[in-house]
């Protein structure tokens, strides 16, 4: 299935009998409201993957949730399995904007969905500062690059709050990213996956676990579900303001890849 290899399951649809309910349940467990409130559809947008909610399971009938692959191309991902041996449940279709959608059946009857994006070329400077700023609020876990002052390289993955000017990390004071944050004052952060990047580099100020505002503090507890104050390990926050944003997802947004320079947003 060469040139149309899936992107990653991106979509996830459930059925549901109480739209209500269900909409509570799911705004809790992702920590975000709903970016699409209708009576007939609930839509989420969390980590990277939209998570829908069906009345009754929607016109598709659903009777248990339907993860969505991604693919570029929709219709030869669909020859490709279906030649393999999966049979077509609904036939490639538009659900609006472009946006192309199948359901097929493997030989074991499991529902497979497939999910083709339109094709819009590269998004503008402003689309993705909408997109990162989204990202930054919405996100809860990054990758975090550091070095030590001779050299070695550390990466690790944290949980982060963003409150619109600062990420807030908290690690281990004497572990090996604690220590290259505070003798380095500065730091690599990379959010999204390998095709929908948000890189950040930004100076860091350490801070003491009782230096840091308690409402700050515990909407960085309840946002990531993990509270360091009062732990028997000692740790310490670190803000990362950013300097340089950059973001793209193909090739094709390569050009134009940085959103901020020097800590200002670029028009």
């Amino acid at each position: 299935m060469s040139g149309s290899a899936p992107l990653g399951i991106r979509t996830v649809l459930h059925p549901v009998s109480d739209l209500a309910t269900a909409k509570a349940v799911y705004a809790a467990l992702l920590g975000v409201p709903p970016r699409t409130d209708e009576p007939y559809y609930v839509g989420f947008e969390a980590g990277g993957q939209h998570i829908g909610l069906l009345p009754a399971g929607g016109p598709q009938g659903l009777t248990a949730p339907l993860a969505h692959w991604h693919v570029p191309d929709i219709e030869a991902a669909v020859a490709a399995v279906t030649a393999a041996g999966a049979t077509v449940k609904e036939p490639v279709h538009d659900v609006g904007g472009g946006r192309l959608v199948a359901t097929l059946v493997d030989p074991d009857g499991n529902l497979l969905g497939l999910l083709q994006e339109p094709a819009g070329g590269p998004r503008s400077r402003a689309e993705r500062r909408r997109d990162t700023e989204r990202r930054l609020a919405e996100d809860v876990d990054l990758w975090l690059a550091s070095a030590s002052p001779d050299g070695a390289p550390y990466l690790v993955p944290l949980s982060f709050d963003w409150d619109g000017e600062a990420l807030l990390l908290a690690t281990v004071a004497d572990g090996p990213t604690g220590r290259n944050l505070a003798a380095g004052g500065t730091a690599r952060l990379a959010l999204g996956h390998t095709r929908d990047v948000t890189v950040v580099e930004g100076t860091v100020e350490v801070l003491a676990m009782d230096a840091l505002r308690q409402e700050r503090g515990d909407r960085f507890a309840a946002r990531t579900g993990f509270d360091p104050r009062g732990l028997g390990t000692a740790y310490h926050w670190f803000l990362v303001t950013p300097r340089l944003v950059q973001a793209w997802r193909e090739a094709d947004e390569l050009a134009g890849r940085e959103l901020m320079r020097d800590g200002r947003w670029l028009d």
